[in-house]
């Protein structure tokens, strides 16, 4: 078996790229009336910092009397973007290769649910997220894992400072590999080597900000995707 720093550290994005949709609005569109959805976007576009989406998320399926169990089978119902179950496979018949880590804002319970669901959850490392922890009052009580000064990044979470904490802890990894789909992963692109990847989805905003903006340069390679079988082929290279 590899030594930790000779194995190559996969991070994963959750919103749009393991799952092929925003986990919070898939499930509010589901649950809520029209009114309330639209009420609840409005609001949400007011927030400076995601953890108040996720509490007024929760506030109103509480005040709805939504229960646990139609709210874990409502994410129980979101699919994994094609390919995925794919690319997982080849993570499991390859795991002594490679560390798997979830960097997502999408709460600690939406992504056990998910994780669990599609049986995935032993594969993974380690997930750093916002924490939702259980409320009488609220269902869940959101609040965040690490606080952190990046300019760039929602207050919520800084995923370059989760990934440069984790390899603080486990130690430095060989080569990286990022799957992801937002401009919120721009930061954490920014600091991969020549040597790593990023693997923006097609038509996304990371995607376009990296392969359509020619004054967006970056040190690690480029790897476009839109099915997650395609990123086995950059699996390949380490193993």
């Amino acid at each position: 078996m590899k030594s930790l720093n000779e194995k190559t550290l996969i991070i994963l994005d959750n919103d749009q790229s393991l799952t092929d949709k925003t986990c919070m609005y898939y499930v509010a569109e589901k649950l809520f009336s029209k009114e309330e959805y639209e009420y609840f976007c409005k609001e949400n576009a007011k927030d400076k910092n995601w953890v108040e989406s996720f509490n007024r998320f929760y506030k109103m399926l509480k005040d709805k009397n939504i229960s646990l169990s139609k709210l874990t089978s409502t994410i129980e119902s979101i699919e994994l973007t094609k390919g995925m179950k794919e690319l997982f496979e080849f993570i499991r018949e390859n795991k002594e290769k490679f560390n798997i880590i979830i960097a997502s804002c999408s709460n600690s319970f939406t992504l056990n649910t998910i994780l669990k669901y599609n049986k995935i959850y032993d594969l993974i490392d380690d997930i750093r997220t916002v924490i939702a922890n259980p409320s009488e009052e609220n269902l869940f009580i959101v609040t965040q894992n690490r606080f952190h000064n990046c300019k760039n990044c929602n207050p919520a979470q800084c995923k370059k400072e989760e990934f440069l904490d984790y390899e603080k802890i486990n130690g430095k990894f060989k080569n990286h590999i990022y799957i992801c789909d937002g401009l919120n992963d721009f930061c954490l692109t920014q600091i991969l080597g020549k040597n790593d990847y990023v693997c923006p989805r097609k038509d996304y905003d990371l995607y376009k900000k990296l392969c359509e903006d020619p004054k967006e340069k970056v040190d690690c390679n480029i790897f476009p995707w839109s099915d997650g079988r395609e990123i086995i082929q950059v699996l390949k290279k380490f193993i």
